[in-house]
């Protein structure tokens, strides 16, 4: 497929004149965690059933870790004896039934860190993977058992290396798949199945406007080469869900900043319903004014319908309300308190983390190093 530009030929829906519902409720929760924060992964440690934190310092400041509790809460914050990485995912590697840490030391080299069951990890192996620039574990081939896939970025380019899981550890066994050249530095990465077919395929997106997405093929040891669509703007968060129930992934990006196309214009959200092949139509987009780069999709009121969690500058929170078929006609500002108040969230990770069977969405705050849990009702 050739590079698609997305913002030639689609039309913008103001969120403007949308009405507001009153109805979600929100509590929140802070966490300390004793360093500026970058990033954050879910995932069950200890083997306990319940999910942790584990909270990456910027500027390789350590990983923090936060264990889940009974009550739904989290521990106090401490900090993992695994060096200062700059990047981190996590899996089930070994096979144990408790998440590994997989992270970026430098460059060129990926160590993984099993854990012991307790909350603490060893270090097991040492990969080179040159240029890695973020990473996130997935079922890539199907056979049940974590795999680890690389951003990579390079020159005037970047591309995936797959590096597959051959039994209870990730053996270096690996596939390096051709990506996009003019592509800007990858920021986030996101695992769904795009085609089908029960295999993990990786979406990507970049710090100019592009967005990357690799589909396995066969029987999950190869790669097509990323489907590449450009917005012509910054792209800055991103999410992969069934938003019109016809149980294919389509893809929401949100931008910012000017464009050639929109030039009077400061943010926007990008609807591409999922062609079930790994490509996607042309996007569909809403005008957010305001819109702080930070974006998450989940069922904020219970409906069954996957709905749009946004960053803005006027308010904590808002929700985009589905209709069920993609149509998102009314919004929500929501202010579940003060945690994240007048700071700055580059990116939203929704998930049920304290086990309560309601939404949960992951936020990081840098102006009171702190992990911030938002329970949605």
């Amino acid at each position: 497929m050739a590079d698609t530009d997305v913002t030639s030929s689609k039309s913008i829906e103001p969120l403007e004149t949308r009405r507001l519902l009153s109805g979600v409720r929100a509590t929140q929760a802070s966490y300390p965690v004793n360093m500026t924060p970058q990033d954050v992964v879910a995932a069950d440690f200890n083997g306990d059933g319940r999910a942790d934190l584990a909270v990456l310092g910027a500027g390789g400041g350590g990983v923090a870790l936060l264990l889940g509790q009974n009550d739904g809460s989290f521990a106090a914050a401490r900090q993992l004896q695994i060096g200062k990485p700059w990047q981190i995912a996590a899996g089930d590697f070994n096979r144990d039934g408790a998440a590994d840490i997989a992270a970026i030391d430098s460059g060129d080299h990926i160590t993984i860190y099993p854990g012991r069951r307790d909350g603490t990890f060893r270090v097991s192996e040492t990969l080179r993977v040159p240029h890695a620039a973020d990473l996130v574990a997935g079922d890539f081939n199907a056979d049940g058992r974590d795999d680890l896939a690389v951003a990579t970025t390079l020159g005037n380019g970047n591309g995936l290396t797959v590096i597959f899981n051959r039994g209870n550890h990730l053996d270096g066994a690996r596939r390096a798949v051709g990506g996009s050249e003019g592509a800007g530095w990858v920021e986030q990465m996101i695992v769904a199945d795009l085609n089908g077919d029960g295999r993990d395929d990786v979406t990507t997106i970049d710090d100019v406007g592009g967005v990357h997405a690799y589909v396995a093929r066969s029987k999950g040891d190869r790669f097509a080469a990323a489907k590449n669509q450009w917005f012509g703007r910054q792209a800055s968060g991103f999410a992969l869900a069934d938003l019109d129930g016809d149980k294919k992934a389509d893809l929401v990006v949100g931008g910012w900043g000017l464009s050639a196309a929109d030039p009077n214009f400061t943010g926007e959200i990008d609807i591409l319903k999922g062609n079930g092949d790994g490509t996607f139509a042309t996007a569909r987009g809403i005008a957010v004014d305001g819109y702080g780069g930070a974006l998450a999709a989940t069922d904020a009121n219970g409906d069954g319908s996957t709905d749009l969690v946004l960053v803005t500058a006027s308010s904590p929170m808002r929700v985009l309300f589905n209709d069920g078929k993609a149509n998102f006609a009314t919004s929500e500002d929501v202010n579940p308190g003060d945690a994240m108040r007048g700071a700055w969230s580059s990116a939203i990770f929704p998930g049920d983390v304290n086990g309560d069977g309601r939404p949960d969405l992951l936020q990081l705050n840098s102006d009171t190093d702190s992990a911030v849990v938002t329970t949605l009702a």
